[in-house]
């Protein structure tokens, strides 16, 4: 199974602790002459503000979390950086879902707030490297430095949790700026949590496209059939397309995906999900969708969908033909919008289901061709889909036209994902489309399969993930 992004690492080591004020860093119990060393000031210690609530707390590179009652929040406000995760049980915590998710390299954080003094947790530690000098780094708050030559290895080994204290900090711009940048490797952080007087967050309003963090999240126990829980349903539902001349007993076919206890008393949303260039409405079927989609319900992560896998070729005979590479089934795959998707597809789900129709109950998500009609219909077409998902996108020039304007406000989730070890190459090209969407401020999540291929290790994480966040 493919893994998480970024880093990985292995066993744990014993607990120390960190403890640093906004100008001074102070180190606490059974710690070396070499940690100590590590991190460096000369100023004189500030003491934390007793008064001070949480007012921002983010989990870098990760989901939702609640620590000791306290939400941490998807992550947001950052600003370059990419994605790391480990599966690793963390010593010094009991809350392992904060700091198995981090951001690394050179980035930053910028939290609106007003002018004022504040207190800054950092949560982090080591989890991928192993020895001592192997990641240096220093943190730059308010355009000064305050910790600086970090070494999380030299002061609690691997795999184990430092909480970094950075007490009274002024912000006299309304941004309270956090900088992380390395000295050896890449700086990285599991969490930040910011603190000051109730009600000095200047939060602004949310716009369509809320930031939502590139994350991955390892899927291997959603892949398994439980008995233990209630259970969906795969049909296949047969439809008349008079232009391609697929009628009657000759008509078209999609898979459709009815969640537990469908009922048609209750309207849904509805997730299309299309394939690559050899299949048919079958070939999800592969990826275990019903397996992956029952136990997220089971585990109350999704909202209750339809989930419907056509096929994604227009054409006559409309099975995979011999030559897949050829002109003609790779025409069938552009044609499929206009002579099946949006006139014949959409009205027969929306006829045969209870169904919630409108742009925000519409979801697209694709792989492979499947990857490049999601790019070229989905984004294409903002008054069909709220939600676009593309699985290592066979072609992707569909994105370059898209600016931040335009999608930032008629989009609520992009979602791109490709493994590393994808066998056409098509990793790179995602990269690139990654790098002009940040470029441009287009808010999408990025996820690269560390390890994924272009098959089941990417797709079926990719439905996974994307389903999550569809309709929220």
């Amino acid at each position: 199974m493919s893994g998480c992004t970024g880093q990985t690492s292995g066993s744990s080591a014993s607990s120390k602790e960190l403890v640093a004020s906004s100008t001074s860093t102070e180190i606490s119990s059974e710690t070396s002459s070499l940690a100590a060393s590590t991190a460096t000031s000369s100023s004189t210690p500030t003491m934390k503000n007793t008064s001070f609530v949480t007012i921002f707390a983010i989990n870098a590179g990760g989901l939702d979390a609640v620590v000791d009652n306290q939400l941490f929040e998807a992550d947001r406000y950052y600003s370059g950086g990419s994605l790391g995760g480990t599966t690793d049980a963390i010593g010094n915590t009991s809350f392992d879902n904060l700091y198995q998710t981090e951001r690394w390299g050179a980035f930053s954080y910028s939290f609106p707030v007003d002018n004022g003094i504040y207190d800054v947790v950092l949560y982090t530690g080591e989890f991928f490297w192993e020895n001592v000098g192997d990641r240096i780094y220093s943190v730059d708050i308010e355009s000064e430095i305050l910790l600086e030559n970090f070494d999380a290895f030299a002061i609690s080994g691997h795999d184990n949790a430092n909480t970094i204290n950075l007490n009274g900090i002024s912000v006299t711009d309304g941004q309270l700026d956090i900088y992380f940048t390395a000295s050896v490797d890449s700086a990285n952080v599991a969490a930040i949590e910011i603190k000051g007087l109730a009600g000095s967050a200047n939060i602004p309003p949310a716009p369509l496209t809320t930031p939502f963090p590139d994350t991955w999240i390892p899927v291997s126990n959603y892949l398994n059939y439980n008995n233990g829980i209630a259970h969906g349903r795969i049909e296949v539902t047969t439809y008349d397309n008079d232009l391609l001349g697929k009628t009657g007993g000759n008509g078209r076919k999609a898979s459709v995906y009815l969640p537990p206890n469908y009922t048609p008393s209750k309207k849904y949303p509805v997730l299309y999900a299309l394939h690559g260039i050899g299949g048919d409405h079958r070939e999800w079927m592969s990826s275990k969708p019903q397996e992956i989609l029952d136990n997220l319900y089971a585990a109350n992560k999704i909202e209750p969908m339809i989930v419907v896998f056509p096929n994604g070729r227009a054409m006559n005979p409309d099975n995979a033909p011999s030559d897949l590479f050829g002109s003609v089934n790779s025409q069938a795959f552009y044609d499929f919008w206009d002579k099946d998707f949006k006139s014949y597809l959409i009205p027969h789900i929306e006829s045969q289901y209870s169904t919630l129709t409108g742009k925000s109950n519409r979801a697209l998500l694709g792989y492979s061709m499947g990857g490049m009609q999601s790019m070229r219909f989905g984004l294409g077409n903002p008054d069909y889909f709220a939600f676009v998902g593309m699985l290592a996108p066979a072609f992707t020039s569909d994105a370059s036209a898209l600016t931040a304007n335009s999608a930032n406000n008629q989009f609520k989730r992009i979602f791109l994902s490709t493994g590393t070890k994808d066998s056409l190459g098509l990793h790179s090209s995602s990269a690139d489309v990654h790098n002009m969407f940040d470029a441009k401020g287009i808010n999408h999540i990025w996820v690269s399969v560390i390890d994924g291929g272009h098959n089941g290790d990417t797709w079926s994480p990719g439905l996974y993930n994307f389903s999550k966040i569809c309709f929220k």
